[in-house]
């Protein structure tokens, strides 16, 4: 069966840059990062649970499935709840710009017109924006303060496992994943695999994606999550609540695209959703 990206995007890095162009790359001295010389994100605790809305572009039985894929991370065993009920649709958003997205509404879209910056194999995508915190200490971590579920319109889903067209509640359950911070697992069981083939259903959280979550949310935060670059860091100011945001896909030959975008957005305070 042939299988397609799940095309992840994962909003990584800039606000405020110009950068020049240079052959060699110096670590900021006011970064202290993971031994893997990242610095990881997740979202403070105490913006959970997350009040995420369904476009009303999606069906009633595609809205009432992608609320019971946020329940599957509920009921993970972590020391969370990460999302809460949403009974209410919301209405529906398609952008001129990506950029756009960072509003007071956390949404999953339907989006028509696909965004040239992003490859065109991408069955969805997660965008979120994430703020420096505690910078320049052992403790440095990006906040994720905004994201979005967007799904690319030009592939065919369904709610039923037909061949022919994607599981889309499986799809949602993988990008529900990254918005809470969670990055792709080469375990082929795992939900955060990145490939997904027509007519395949995955709507379960396996074992190792019930650790990884309890991980990132746990004392350790672990190695289970998405990561920020050293080299990314260095372009954005050493300023507490400097925003961060990028473009990361994995194309079908499993080449690595990474493009690093502007974002005008600056948090110097943390920020409460309301929920």
């Amino acid at each position: 069966m042939q299988r397609l990206l799940l095309g992840l995007i994962f909003l990584l890095a800039i606000a405020c840059v110009n950068k020049q162009e240079s052959s060699s790359i110096s670590i900021p001295t006011n970064v202290i990062p993971q031994s893997d010389g990242t610095v990881s994100m997740r979202w403070d605790t105490a913006n959970l649970p997350l009040s995420m809305k369904v476009s009303d572009s999606f069906s009633a039985t595609a809205s009432q499935a992608i609320e019971s894929m946020k329940l599957q991370w509920n009921q993970s065993g972590a020391a969370a709840t990460f999302f809460s009920p949403n009974t209410a649709t919301t209405t529906n958003k398609n952008f001129a710009s990506l950029d756009t997205f960072f509003d007071s509404e956390l949404g999953i879209y339907w989006i028509e017109n696909w965004y040239s910056e992003i490859g065109s194999s991408a069955l969805a995508v997660t965008q979120f924006f994430a703020a420096r915190r505690n910078v320049g200490t052992p403790n440095e971590y990006m906040e994720i303060v905004h994201a979005d579920i967007l799904f690319n319109a030009d592939f065919n889903f369904n709610t039923s496992g037909a061949m022919g067209s994607y599981d889309l509640p499986s799809v949602a359950l993988h990008e529900l994943g990254h918005v809470l911070g969670l990055k792709h697992e080469s375990t082929t069981s795992s939900i955060m695999y990145p490939y997904i083939g027509s007519g395949v259903i995955h709507r379960a959280l396996q074992d190792i994606d019930k650790t990884n979550i309890a991980e990132l949310y746990g004392t350790s935060q672990g190695n289970v999550g998405m990561t920020i670059s050293i080299e990314a860091l260095e372009t954005v100011p050493a300023e507490e609540g400097a925003m961060v945001r990028g473009i990361i896909e994995i194309l079908p030959n499993d080449e690595e695209k990474v493009t690093f975008l502007p974002t005008k957005f600056h948090l110097p305070q943390k920020m409460k959703h309301n929920h």
